[in-house]
């Protein structure tokens, strides 16, 4: 009876694709060595002693289990060449587009739109706003009714504020001026890499923040800049 190894393919991962091809050319080559083997020693056989009948059966069903085997890998890794084509098409779709998330937001000179999150039962609401280093670089009272709120960036002298990535922190305080609680503000930004990572999308905005896709709680087309119109 022929002795056959057998290899299982294993795939985790987009990036599984390749142990899957290596896998389904090792079991391939399995497959053509014991059909060349199966089909010498009937050839050669002695006709006075041929085979025995229940060795010949064993052969005959490991042939048939290593042609299933090179059948199924070669059917995942199709499989795999197809959602991995799939994920990189989802990815594609996060480029360009604006996520929200309590990350770092990048100011240039436009205005952000902060959407603060405040604790149950605060009478006045505070916005910290922070730059880079940690610094308090301006402080704004809201009402804590407001869904959101828009941070011009400019100073008390009315000069724009450095571009650079700030921080928005919502500070909340109770009738006697008890915090009750600080969170940091979501605002949109712009995704401007995606990319695969443990088989989790991980984005990059423009800040130069990662988040997970999963931790985005929000994602709109960038606003379109209006039209310039000419003076008649």
């Amino acid at each position: 009876m022929l002795d056959v190894t057998q290899t299982t393919a294993a795939a985790q991962s987009f990036g599984g694709a390749a142990v899957v091809e290596e896998t389904t050319d090792e079991t391939k080559s399995d497959y053509d060595t014991f059909l060349l083997m199966l089909t010498t020693q009937m050839k050669n056989q002695d006709p006075s002693e041929p085979m025995d009948s229940a060795d010949f059966a064993v052969d005959l069903a490991t042939f048939s289990s290593v042609e299933q085997q090179v059948t199924t890998n070669e059917l995942l890794q199709e499989m795999m060449t197809a959602l991995s084509s799939s994920g990189l098409g989802d990815l594609a779709t996060w480029v360009g587009m604006e996520a929200l998330s309590d990350s770092p937001a990048y100011f240039d000179g436009t205005p952000v739109t902060i959407y603060p999150d405040t604790e149950s039962g605060a009478i006045t609401t505070t916005l910290q706003v922070k730059n880079d280093a940690g610094v308090v670089v301006d402080t704004v009272e809201f009402s804590k009714v407001e869904e959101s709120l828009t941070w011009a960036g400019v100073t008390e002298s009315g000069d724009p504020m450095p571009s650079g990535n700030y921080t928005f922190e919502v500070q909340s305080f109770d009738k006697d001026g008890n915090m009750l609680g600080s969170s940091t503000a979501e605002t949109y930004s712009e995704v401007v890499e995606a990319r695969m990572a443990d088989g989790a999308s991980v984005l990059v905005l423009r800040s130069g923040a990662t988040i997970m896709s999963d931790d985005a709680t929000g994602v709109r087309k960038p606003p379109q800049s209006l039209p310039l119109t000419s003076e008649s």
